[in-house]
């Protein structure tokens, strides 16, 4: 799949995090895989941790939310041989993630993934697929077809898991209209355009003031 036809299916993606989050985020301008978090933070021990809770980490004296994996359930996904559980839970933590959409809002997977967070009153961001891969040349995008953080059974069968879970474009065999997950192995340079709202229809305001 190449990009561009990704971007004319899909120009917005979508990025929810904890209100809490939001003034480091203007301040640093990108978006750290938790995985990175925790290493700054010192808590390299929570990288192949499954988190039940949120977590809160420190850094340089902030406070970050990383926020829970509660919905991802061993029992149900299968795994390749010699690939385990914790190894799924840092490959997710090395990721940045965001849920593709049109101007109006996210896919379906997207707006049940706030409405999960609704009561906590997050934040969501809102950026230019184009906008985001022009601010970090580069670095390319590997997309899934799974909501990799919640596996379901389907026709009686565990969800499929894996270090396959996510592909890049050349790989990506599938149209557009399939990927659920838009996922970068790297901190991401957020562009000057990023908008932020409080529901994953807006309203929509400058992220940056």
């Amino acid at each position: 799949m190449k990009w561009m036809d990704f971007v004319k299916t899909r120009p917005y993606l979508y990025h929810l995090t904890d209100f809490s989050n939001i003034e480091g985020i203007r301040e640093t301008r990108v978006l750290a895989p938790a995985a990175l978090l925790m290493k700054r933070a010192g808590r390299e021990d929570l990288i192949k941790q499954h988190r039940t809770n949120h977590e809160r980490v420190a850094i340089y004296g902030q406070k970050v939310l990383v926020r829970d994996q509660a919905p991802l359930k061993r029992a149900n996904m299968t795994l390749p041989d010699d690939y385990h559980f914790e190894d799924f839970i840092e490959n997710l933590n090395r990721r940045v993630f965001f849920w593709p959409g049109t101007s109006d809002h996210p896919i379906a997977s997207g707006v049940n993934h706030f409405r999960r967070y609704q009561g906590e009153q997050p934040s969501i961001l809102r950026v230019e697929s184009q906008s985001l891969i022009v601010a970090n040349a580069g670095s390319y995008p590997e997309y899934s077809r799974y909501n990799s953080g919640a596996p379901r059974w389907a026709h009686e069968l565990p969800s499929p898991r894996g270090p396959n879970t996510f592909l890049p474009g050349p790989r990506f065999e599938r149209s557009p209209c399939d990927v659920r997950e838009v996922t970068f192995l790297v901190e991401i340079k957020l562009p000057i355009d990023t908008m932020v709202g409080r529901t994953p229809a807006g309203p929509w305001g400058p992220l940056f003031r």
